[in-house]
C-alpha cells in the first residue's frame, strides 16, 4: 500500500537525498521497485537505539511517518528530527510536528498517505513489481494465500478454500498454496479436504525468493484473505480477488495493480477484531462458493 506513497515522494523531492527507513524484511520489495531511495532497515523494535544513533550522526531534517505505533515513533522524537510529519494515532500524533489532515483519514489508506506527501496529487503511475508471463495456451495457476497474521476473524474457513481448490481442479488450474511457517496447519486442513495433493509452500520462501518464484509461474491468478499476500501480489501485478471478513475494503483495498475484492454482507461488520467477539464468524458464510469462482474466472481473464 504504500509504493504509490513513495513515487510521490519521489516526485515531490527530485533530487534530494530521500532515505527509507523499512523493516529488513521489506528490503527486497523496496531494491524491486526502482526507486532512488537509499535503504535503511532497521528492525523497529530491536534496532530503534541504532536508528535514534543513525538519525543523529546524518542530521536528519525532515521524516514522514506512516505508521502509529508510539516505538516506531520514538527514535525521531528523541532524535528531535526537526520536522516530524503523518497522522499518528491517538498518543503518537503529539509526537509530530505537523500533523496532517484528519479529515484525511476517511480516504482509503494508501491514498491518504499520498495526501501526506502531496495533496495536489491526483494519479499516480505506479508499475507493477514484476514481470510476469501470460502464455495464453496454458491455464491459469491458482495462487492461494489462506493465512493472515492479524487473526481467524480476517480468514476464509479451509473448507471454503478447499471447495474452490476443487472447483479449480475441475477447470484444469494448476493450484499452489503459500503462507508463513505458523500457517501450515490451515494448509494441512485444506489438504486433508482433498483428493489430489497440492503444491505446498509454508514458510519456504523469503520475500525476496517468493518473487522470484512467482515471476516464473506462467498465468498466475490470486486468491488471498484481507493480508499482506493480498496487497504484495497485487502490487507484483498478479490479477487478485481479496476476500474482506472483519476489515473493509474502503479502509484498505490494495493501492494498485488488477484486483477485485469480495466483502462479507452481514451486519457487525466491519468489527476489525482479531477473533469474532460474537463467537460465530457467521461473515465467512457470506460470501459464496460460487461467486468467489465467477469472479476468480473473471480474473483469469485480463
Amino acid at each position: 500500500m504504500a509504493l504509490p506513497c513513495a513515487h510521490a515522494f519521489v516526485e515531490k523531492f527530485k533530487g534530494e537525498r530521500l532515505i527509507a527507513v523499512i523493516d529488513p524484511s521489506q528490503k527486497a520489495l523496496l531494491e524491486r521497485s526502482n526507486l532512488p531511495f537509499e535503504i535503511w532497515a532497521f528492525d523497529k523494535k530491536k534496532d530503534r537505539k541504532a536508528l535514534t544513533l543513525k538519525l543523529k550522526t546524518e542530521k536528519i531534517d525532515s521524516v514522514y511517518i506512516l505508521t502509529n505505533s508510539v516505538g516506531s515513533y520514538l527514535p525521531y522524537w528523541k532524535a528531535r528530527v526537526k520536522n516530524r510529519f503523518g497522522f499518528g494515532g491517538k498518543w503518537t500524533r503529539h509526537l509530530l510536528t505537523q500533523p496532517a489532515n484528519r479529515n484525511w483519514l476517511k480516504e482509503p489508506q494508501g491514498e491518504r498517505w499520498v495526501k501526506l506527501i502531496d495533496p495536489t496529487l491526483t494519479t499516480i503511475d505506479v508499475q507493477p513489481l514484476l514481470n510476469l508471463q501470460k502464455i495464453p495456451s496454458l491455464k491459469p495457476h491458482l495462487l492461494l494465500f489462506p493465512g493472515a497474521k492479524y487473526g481467524p476473524s480476517k480468514q476464509w474457513d479451509a473448507k471454503s478454500y478447499s471447495d474452490i481448490i476443487q472447483l479449480a481442479f475441475d477447470s484444469n488450474w494448476e493450484v499452489s498454496l503459500y503462507g508463513t511457517k505458523d500457517e501450515t496447519d490451515i494448509g494441512i486442513e485444506i489438504q486433508n479436504n482433498l483428493n489430489k495433493e497440492l503444491n505446498m509452500n509454508f514458510g519456504t520462501h523469503n520475500l525476496k525468493a517468493l518473487m522470484e518464484h512467482i515471476e516464473a509461474i506462467p498465468n498466475p491468478l490470486c486468491l488471498a484473505n484481507d493480508s499482506g499476500a493480498m496487497h504484495l501480489m497485487s502490487a507484483c501485478g498478479v490479477p487478485t480477488l481479496g476476500l474482506y471478513f472483519s476489515t473493509s475494503a474502503q479502509n484498505t483495498p490494495p493501492a494498485f495493480g488488477t484486483y477485485k475484492v469480495l466483502e462479507a454482507d452481514i451486519a457487525c461488520r466491519p468489527c476489525y477484531k482479531r477473533t469474532c467477539p460474537l463467537e460465530h464468524y457467521q461473515c465467512r458464510e457470506k460470501i459464496e462458493l460460487q461467486t468467489v469462482w465467477e469472479q476468480l474466472k473473471s480474473l483469469s481473464l485480463k
